[in-house]
């Protein structure tokens, strides 16, 4: 490996310790119990809930996360000078909306926090997950949802986040998924809506309003920004001239899949950079320099992120 090469390489490491705290093209993984729960949080808090899922290692023992303050601002869209107090205010109200209920068919039935706790340093975010309901985020073999990060922070609507979410349930790679059904009862109850959500002053159900302000919303906006979702459309199953359900078809992506080839691709363009900085600050020959590049050395570089660099050298 050639000197420059040498320094390329290493500021990569550098960028890939950076990057490790980014959170961008992570895998969300849950349990499938838990991806049929439905929640009542706002746009905001929704988002804030699935970066704190993003950073969890699957394969994590420990059950808090660290996530960097910095990524959560820019994610949040949080600039204003009260930014750490409204995410703390946000972490305040988001953690006690994180109540989770489960019952079997004979009445059983068990409930807690998801989240238990929060605490602040200078430039993290530690979240604590209930210890008793991690498993239902990590160590998953079987019968668990993912979903790409990079999709769910881009919704701008709570109906798309909650239906992206139960669809991405059946997610099979690439292949068309459906018939999917949902009764309107469900749909709602999956939305987060009560039974008298939609409805007039004289009691009837208001589906056309409801389809145009929620479903509708959800569906093209998972059409155009989802990356794991695509073609997803929907008709109405009538039974008796009422409509019994909704019918869902839509074609499924490898969550895995399309963030390796991410990351792959913002590695191979951190490495042209790399050199590039280099070659315009190689000193004269014969000159000694110190290697300095104005980035902070990394305390710890993981190996296996640069096994493409000798076919990377090639090229």
């Amino acid at each position: 490996m050639t000197s420059r090469t040498q320094k390329a390489y290493h500021m990569c490491e550098v960028m890939m310790m950076n990057r490790d705290e980014e959170l961008k093209n992570r895998i969300i993984r849950m349990d499938n119990i838990l991806a049929t729960k439905s929640t009542r949080l706002d746009v905001a808090h929704q988002k804030l809930f699935y970066i704190a899922l993003a950073s969890i290692n699957p394969l994590q023992e420990d059950n808090e996360v660290v996530i960097n303050k910095s990524y959560l601002f820019d994610y949040l869209g949080l600039k204003s000078e009260n930014k750490h107090t409204r995410l703390k205010e946000m972490f305040r109200k988001l953690a006690p909306k994180t109540w989770i209920e489960f019952e079997d068919e004979d009445g059983n039935w068990d409930s807690g926090f998801l989240i238990s706790g929060v605490r602040s340093t200078r430039k993290n975010i530690i979240v604590r997950f209930d210890s008793y309901y991690l498993p239902l985020l990590t160590h998953l073999s079987t019968n668990f949802t993912r979903l790409l990060s990079d999709d769910v922070v881009e919704f701008n609507s709570k109906f798309s986040m909650m239906l992206y979410q139960f669809l991405m349930r059946y997610n099979d790679n690439t292949k068309t998924m459906g018939p999917i059904t949902l009764s309107t009862k469900q749909l709602k109850k999956l939305f987060g809506l009560g039974d008298e959500d939609y409805c007039r002053k004289n009691g009837k159900f208001d589906r056309v309003s409801f389809e145009k302000k929620t479903l509708n919303v959800a569906i093209q906006e998972i059409n155009e920004k989802a990356e794991c979702i695509s073609n997803l459309s929907y008709i109405k199953i009538y039974e008796h001239r009422k409509v019994k359900c909704y019918e869902f078809q839509y074609k499924t992506h490898d969550p895995q899949k399309i963030a390796d080839e991410k990351n792959q691709t913002e590695l191979i363009s951190q490495v042209k950079q790399a050199r590039e900085k280099i070659s315009e600050n190689e000193p004269p020959e014969g000159q000694e320099t110190i290697f300095d590049y104005g980035i902070e050395e990394p305390k710890k570089v993981k190996p296996s992120h640069y096994e493409w660099w000798n076919d990377l050298e090639e090229k």
